[in-house]
């Protein structure tokens, strides 16, 4: 019968393992863009609110990356996932300043004067909340584990990078497009639904969650801290299939044993 050959070992998984990171780190990018794109068309019902939220968000990736360039000069199997943490977090910024710039718009009938309220009130909360995020990813860069502080500069940067996006384009943005606001009321999710649950049994509520979140905090008490790099593999890799395969049958561990002999010569 025909003989397959297949590779396993340090060197085999390794390079299976660079292969998925590298496709995961595009998907995870991708798919994270989509979502938050299309929830922010469902919740402000409007196909042509894409380009407020698309821009502003390419525009910071772009900034980020190029400057993570001339500070890092590379990614690593931390930082390849913060592609996907910034847009879920800088999209925040541009929900801040989009509403309340529709709400103004629609008070004040002016896109200037909308736009001056915005920046002024909204702007500077909006500008605290991403300040303070981006501290607690700059904490992680006194981090003696390299990674972890990688992850650290280029998290902070990309809170940055898209803060400076959404003040500079979106403004420039609302007034180029002076005649292309239509105003609609914001989907509310249920949110009725919920805070009429809560006024009419409030203390049922109450206890409710607090059954819920003492669950919790003893589920949590027991989490374990691990550092087996097997864990963080995916179970795709075919090099860990097949070590997995021999140490069944061998019924024995896959790792080199080295022997250390002292003596007065080779022989």
């Amino acid at each position: 019968c025909p003989i397959t050959a297949r590779f396993t070992g340090a060197h085999p998984i390794t390079y299976f393992d660079r292969e998925v990171m590298q496709n995961d780190m595009t998907s995870t990018f991708l798919l994270s863009f989509l979502l938050v794109i299309l929830t922010f068309v469902l919740a402000y019902r409007n196909p042509f609110s894409i380009v407020y939220a698309v821009v502003p968000l390419l525009l910071g990736e772009l900034w980020t990356f190029g400057f993570a360039y001339f500070f890092i000069g590379k990614l690593n199997i931390l930082t390849s996932v913060s592609g996907a943490i910034i847009v879920g977090l800088g999209i925040d910024f541009a929900i801040h300043i989009y509403s309340r710039f529709l709400d103004e718009t629609v008070k004040q009938g002016d896109v200037l004067k909308a736009l001056n309220t915005t920046m002024t009130e909204t702007g500077a909360s909006t500008i605290a909340g991403a300040l303070t995020t981006a501290a607690a990813f700059a904490a992680m860069t006194v981090s003696s584990f390299r990674g972890l502080r990688e992850f650290g500069i280029i998290s902070s940067l990309g809170i940055l990078c898209t803060l400076l996006a959404v003040f500079t384009v979106l403004p420039l943005m609302f007034l180029m497009h002076r005649n292309l606001f239509k105003p609609k009321r914001l989907a509310g999710f249920g949110l009725h639904l919920f805070h009429g649950l809560i006024d009419r049994h409030y203390k049922l509520v109450f206890v409710l969650f607090t059954f819920i979140t003492v669950g919790l905090f003893l589920v949590a008490t027991q989490l374990k801290f691990t550092t087996d790099m097997r864990h963080l593999r995916s179970k795709t890799n075919p090099a860990i299939r097949l070590q997995s395969q021999i140490t069944a049958k061998l019924k024995a561990s896959f790792r080199a044993l080295s022997l250390i002999l002292s003596a007065g010569n080779e022989d």
